[in-house]
């Protein structure tokens, strides 16, 4: 899961960005932008005869979907599929894939506190592990799941060595 390319001194931990986990449900929302349309114009094809209500229409439709779409991104920013170290620029890049929105959060090493792997059991006992850092601000920012005792450690060392 780990990669390191030494080309250009970063390190690439998570799912590929070209993978389909990554890609957004744009043909959807576009088909669902069209349907009402096309269903009115075959059951009542005398109200498309105005174009300023078509026109009206689709706007309509256009704000309540992008203003949705909106809320969700903002309440809802997904999980963290990727984290990239750039040992050249001293950052670390984390990216979060939602359903409409990919986000990337660049964080400064000289920010990092410390990185740990958090436990937790359910009400139904199943345990779960994710990894995360701390900033030092107290925030504690999640990794992408699936790391491992080994790349965290890979993670930390890359990073804290550069910090010291």
């Amino acid at each position: 899961m780990a990669q390191q390319q030494a080309a250009d001194a970063t390190i690439v931990v998570g799912e590929s960005l070209d993978s389909f986990a990554a890609r957004h449900p744009l043909a959807p929302v576009l088909t669902g932008l069209v349907l009402p349309v096309v269903f009115m114009l075959v059951l009542a094809p005398g109200a498309l005869k105005s174009a300023e209500f078509v026109v009206v229409l689709s706007l309509v439709m256009v704000f309540v979907v992008a203003a949705t779409i909106f809320v969700h991104s903002v309440l809802s920013p997904g999980r963290p599929i990727r984290a990239t170290v750039d040992q050249t620029r001293r950052v670390l890049e984390i990216v979060r894939q939602g359903t409409f929105v990919q986000s990337q959060r660049t964080l400064a090493f000289a920010d990092i506190a410390a990185f740990e792997i958090v436990y937790d059991t359910d009400r139904d006992g199943f345990s779960t592990a994710w990894p995360e850092i701390t900033l030092r601000s107290g925030e504690t920012v999640e990794l992408p799941r699936g790391l491992g005792e080994r790349e965290l450690g890979l993670l930390e060392r890359s990073i804290m060595n550069l910090v010291r």
